[in-house]
C-alpha cells in the first residue's frame, strides 16, 4: 500500500491534477454526502481514509494488484497511480452514497469525487485504466460511465490497446485463472430456469439471476427476445468462476466456466470476427 502524503506529492508534481487529460466529464454533477480525509490508494478502485475506513468506488472495477498468490493485472500500477495524480494537489476526498453503504468486506461503496467536482469513476474508465461495471440497485451512473467506456475502447486508451484486456473467445479458456476479465463468443443455447442462462460455443455460460431481469428489459438485450439471440456474438465483462472441479456439473453436461451478468452494461453486440481464437 502506497501512503499518499499530500505535501510532499505536492512539492514533487504541483498541480498535477490539472494536467491530466479531460476524458469522460459526462457524468451528472455529484451531492457530496461526506468529506473525508484521503490516508493511501490501495489501488485503482479502493481508498484508505485517515480514520482507518476504506472505500470500494462503486460502478467500475480496475485491475488487480498482486494479492493472495494472484498474478497482478497489466494496467493495475498505472490505474492507482492515476488516483494519487487525481488527488495529488488535495488530501481532501467526497464521497457520494447510493443504495448500498458496504459490501462483504465492511469497505464504503461510495462515487468519489475531486474537491473540484471531478467524477473519479468517470476519469479512470474513460482513461481506460478501469472498466464499467455498476451493479444493482446503484445505478445512477450507469450510462454515463458506459458512454466514457465506449470513447475509451474507440480511442485505444489504456487497457483497450492491452492484449490481456482484450476479450478472451469462450472456445479458449484451457488454462486461465479465474479473474475478471472479458470473454466472447456466439450464443449457443438460451435457458429460462430460474432466470437467463446464455451457454456461449465453448465453456462458458452467462447467468442472469431472476431478481436482475428487469435490468435488461427495454435494452439491448431485452429477455423477450432471448431465444433470437442464438448464433449471434457477445462480448461480456465480469468475474469468472470456475466450476469444473464439480462432478455434479460435470456429469449433467453444464459448462466448466460461469459468469454472472447482473445488467445490459455489461453485455455488447460484436461481430463474429472480432472474437476469433
Amino acid at each position: 500500500m502506497r501512503i499518499l502524503l499530500a505535501g510532499i506529492i505536492l512539492s514533487l508534481v504541483p498541480a498535477v491534477i490539472w494536467s491530466l487529460p479531460a476524458f469522460g466529464e459526462a457524468c451528472p454533477e455529484i451531492t457530496a454526502h461526506e468529506r473525508v480525509r484521503l490516508s493511501a490508494v490501495h489501488d485503482g478502485d479502493t481508498l484508505r481514509l485517515t480514520d482507518g475506513r476504506r472505500v470500494r468506488l462503486l460502478a467500475i472495477n480496475a485491475p488487480e494488484l498482486a494479492t493472495d498468490g494472484k498474478a497482478e493485472q497489466p494496467l493495475a500500477r498505472a490505474s492507482r497511480q492515476a488516483v494519487e495524480a487525481f488527488f495529488a494537489d488535495t488530501g481532501i476526498v467526497h464521497l457520494s452514497f447510493e443504495s448500498r453503504r458496504t459490501d462483504r468486506y465492511g469497505r464504503i461503496l461510495a462515487h468519489v469525487t475531486h474537491p473540484s467536482g471531478r467524477h473519479l469513476e468517470s476519469y479512470l474508465v474513460a482513461q481506460g485504466l478501469a472498466l464499467a461495471l455498476p451493479v444493482p440497485p446503484d445505478l445512477r451512473f450507469a450510462a454515463c460511465l458506459d458512454a466514457a467506456e465506449d470513447e475509451a475502447r474507440r480511442a485505444g486508451r489504456g487497457l483497450w490497446a492491452h492484449d490481456y484486456w482484450q476479450a478472451l473467445p469462450a472456445t479458449a479458456l484451457q488454462g486461465i485463472e479465474p479473474a475478471f476479465r472479458q470473454i466472447c463468443g456466439r450464443v449457443s443455447k438460451v435457458d429460462r430456469q430460474g432466470g437467463l442462462w446464455l451457454e456461449l460455443a465453448g465453456e462458458l455460460v452467462l447467468r442472469v439471476s431472476g431478481e436482475d431481469l428487469p435490468h435488461f428489459t427495454g435494452s439491448d438485450f431485452d429477455p423477450a427476445e432471448a431465444e433470437n439471440w442464438i448464433g449471434r456474438h457477445l462480448r461480456a465483462k465480469g468475474w469468472l468462476r470456475d466450476r469444473s472441479d464439480r462432478q455434479a456439473l460435470k456429469r449433467r453436461g453444464f459448462k466448466p466456466w460461469m459468469m454472472q451478468v447482473r445488467t445490459p452494461f455489461a453485455l455488447d453486440w460484436i461481430e463474429a470476427q472480432a472474437c476469433e481464437d
